[in-house]
């Protein structure tokens, strides 16, 4: 099967310091779309290192008031584990493979990634496909909870975030894209 090619935009500033041609060379993805779904998109770069990740395309503007936060939530449980894989264990198998990895949540998605040497490429990509499935433990709940308010309470001491999360609102009142990350506002059952 041939997977098929897309290039992306190429930044003007690039021009300065390479040749078209070894832009274009390192700017062209493969993507596939799987029978399930899922979409893949890579992009080789010749060397020792590699990344992944999952970009799920949901965040804070598809939350509803009652369940505001939930994206950025089960970002969290994601690292408690699976039922085979408990939270220590999880971070053993990245720290096993040299596996620099996070997380994020945003209005549009939420995103888990990890770079690694490139033969461990195949071991991050099978244990991110085990994670995606978390258990969703009660006795995590409560943790990760007061894990969410200590950030919410982070980004409320940092100036450029609290504006930009007062701004956004006022401009577009009632349009779900203005709703800012929950790790950085209040949401329904985690009040600071």
């Amino acid at each position: 099967m041939t997977i098929p090619s897309m290039i992306l935009p190429l930044p003007r500033l690039a021009l300065n310091r390479f040749t078209l041609i070894e832009i274009i060379d390192v700017m062209i993805f493969k993507h596939r779309q799987l029978d399930n779904g899922l979409t893949i998109i890579g992009r080789h770069i010749p060397g020792t290192n590699a990344a992944m990740g999952f970009f799920a395309r949901t965040g804070s503007r598809d939350e509803t008031p009652e369940i505001s936060g939930v994206s950025h939530f089960l970002e969290h449980m994601i690292f408690k584990g699976t039922d085979g894989l408990n939270w220590q264990q999880v971070n053993e198998a990245f720290d096993g493979i040299g596996a620099k990895f996070n997380a994020f949540t945003g209005e549009e998605n939420t995103v888990y990634y990890a770079a690694v040497l490139s033969e461990f490429l195949p071991d991050v990509a099978q244990l991110w496909s085990q994670l995606m499935r978390p258990s969703l433990r009660d006795e995590d709940f409560n943790i990760e909870k007061n894990v969410i308010l200590q950030e919410i309470a982070m980004y409320k001491d940092m100036p450029q975030f609290d504006v930009l999360d007062q701004a956004v609102p006022c401009i577009s009142a009632h349009i779900p894209a203005a709703t800012a990350p929950s790790d950085r506002t209040d949401h329904r059952g985690f009040k600071s």
